[in-house]
Parts: C-alpha cells; structure tokens; sequence
C-alpha cells in the first residue's frame, strides 16, 4: 500500500472513536467509490459512517481482533469481513478520498479488479490535521440526526442522468 501525507494523523484523530462508540467497528483509509472522477477533493477532510467494509488500510481495537482472529479465512477476508456474521450491524468510517493506494496486482484476492478498478482509486495529496478537527459528527446518534435528513431531502435521480460518469450537484 502507499500511504497519504496524513495516513497516521488520520488514524491518530478517528482512534478515539472507535473508544467512544460501540456501533464502530473499524476505521478504514479506503473509499471503494474513490475514482478521481467521483470524489470531491476539494473535500479531504470529509469523513463518513459506512455499512460496507472498504478494507485496504484500517485501524481497529485488539478487542475485535480477538473476536475475528480464531475465524480469520486465509484469502478473501475483506469479503469475509463484509458479512452479517462478522459485521454485526457496526459500521466503519471512511474518507471521501482515499488515504491508501494499492499499486500492485499481487495479494489475497488474486489481482482481480487492479486493472479495471483499483488502480484509478485518488490517494489524498495533502495534509488535513484531522487531530485538529471536532469529528463528533461522526458519532451513531449525531451522523444519524444530521445525516439521514439530508438522504432523505435529496432529489430522485434516474439512471439514465448518472451515465457517462456526469456528477450532478445536489
């Protein structure tokens, strides 16, 4: 993996709230949707909630990992670890843009997406002080009350208005 400016202070800042909240699993460096094209970049320091594991650089607590390592698979954990029985309804928190990049084809999951997905992913270029910033927000109950509203006021939008990769402002 290559790393972000701010991989650790990334990590340093999101630590405690895997302390504090009990419905975070882990903290993920990764953004599965982070084409250059897709993300805002101009917003580095966005963090978000997530269901779906992203994998490729994450930070949990030795306590899960005493949870998950007696099962552990020996290839394809990141689609293991994506499932009910290991996710357990707990969520992760991922950045807008991705603070790991991988740059090879070798690994557990055999290569199989690199060319056609994994190597167009954007790896943050600068430094966000995310130990400096109040990620509060990023707590259930506070997400929840900030976030959802917004969900739900957005606009419907057909399939046919997202082709050819043509982001639209809400």
């Amino acid at each position: 993996l290559e790393v972000a400016p701010d991989f650790f202070e990334y990590f340093q800042a999101a630590f405690p709230l895997l302390l504090a909240d009990p419905s975070l699993w882990c903290v993920s460096a990764w953004n599965d949707n982070g084409k250059e094209q897709m993300v805002d970049v101009g917003r580095a320091d966005l963090l978000y909630r997530t269901d779906f594991f992203p994998g490729l650089g994450w930070l949990l607590l030795a306590e899960l990992w005493d949870e998950l390592e007696p099962k552990w698979p020996p290839a394809f954990w990141d689609d293991w670890m994506r499932q009910p029985e290991q996710r357990r309804d707990r969520s992760c928190v991922r950045p807008e843009v991705s603070r790991t990049m991988t740059f090879g084809r070798k690994g557990v999951s055999h290569g199989q997406f690199f060319d056609q997905y994994l190597k167009f992913i954007k790896l943050n270029d600068r430094f966000v002080p995310f130990t400096q910033l109040d990620l509060s927000y990023l707590k259930k109950d506070e997400y929840e009350r900030s976030f959802l509203p917004r969900v739900y006021a957005a606009p419907e939008v057909r399939v046919e208005e997202l082709q050819g990769n043509r982001r639209r402002e809400l």
